[in-house]
Formats: structure tokens, sequence, C-alpha cells
């Protein structure tokens, strides 16, 4: 679970990252390699679609995989 979802006292669900998997990224719908690791900015992230901070749950339903860099944006606007 993530820092921030024990900080915020958000909810938790069973998570299945597999599951979530499409090989697009959510955010900006371009191909993710999963062979490219940290720090690529062209890795894989897991995103909260709705952000901890605004109330998002970490769930399932919640989760969507991206691009480090697409992720790190979407944080920053």
């Amino acid at each position: 679970m993530p820092r921030r979802a024990r900080r915020s006292e958000t909810s938790v669900g069973p998570i299945d990252l597999d599951l979530l998997w499409t090989g697009r990224c959510g955010i900006c719908l371009k191909s993710l390699d999963r062979d490219l690791s940290h720090p690529d900015p062209l890795s894989k992230s897991v995103d909260h679609i709705v952000a901890l901070s605004r109330g998002g749950a970490h769930a399932q339903d919640n989760l969507q995989w991206s691009h480090l860099i697409c992720n790190l944006r979407k944080g920053v606007s």
C-alpha cells in the first residue's frame, strides 16, 4: 500500500496489478514497455485515477498503469 494511502486512511481493497495491464498508458494512451524500469521516464508506473489527496481509493477500480513521466506530469497539473 502506498505511503499516502496509509497516511490518509483511504479505503484499501485487494489489488491485482496484472489485471490492470492493457499495454497502454492510461493517461496518454501510447504503448507501455513492461521491460523498462525506473528511472526511465517511459517505464511503467501505477497511477491513481482519482488522486488519494482528492479522496480517491487505493482500490482496483481507481488504478491504472501509466508511463512514469505521464504520472509525474499529472501530479503537477
